[in-house]
């Protein structure tokens, strides 16, 4: 269930689904399985290392990156690297490690405001002030 939660709370941040009032509920389910079914591919679809990162497993992101520093430019079809992910999701010490490894923090995303992961880190309450400003 929590793998589901994941992906719908995924296909939100990703596609920023907005649901318009002008739907009924049929269509608003419609809408939001699409969306949901749209996240899944592109988890599947993508790089074994950002697939690590989207289950939350920073130990596995970690031994992959270590095992071959050039994992952490793989992107997915959004253009969001491990470190992207990461800065939304990850502790203090991923984020740290992810940097000492070689990870991009001017790595920008593919959407139309060229995210980097600073942006991202902003509004994750698991990071400090000091690893939220090693990623400026």
């Amino acid at each position: 269930m929590s793998r589901i939660l994941r992906v719908l709370l995924f296909s939100l941040l990703a596609f920023g689904v907005q649901l318009m009032p002008a739907y009924n509920g049929a269509n608003t389910v419609l809408v939001a399985e699409s969306k949901a079914d749209e996240a899944q591919d592109m988890i599947e679809s993508a790089p074994p290392i950002l697939q690590a990162a989207y289950d939350n497993d920073w130990k596995r992101v970690i031994s992959i990156a270590k095992k071959n520093r050039n994992t952490l430019k793989d992107v997915d079809e959004l253009g969001n690297t491990v470190l992207h992910i990461a800065a939304q999701r990850a502790s203090d010490a991923t984020i740290i490690e992810l940097l000492k490894l070689g990870a991009d923090k001017n790595a920008k995303d593919h959407t139309s405001d060229q995210t980097r992961p600073y942006y991202y880190a902003q509004r994750n309450k698991n990071l400090s002030a000091k690893v939220r400003n090693m990623l400026r």
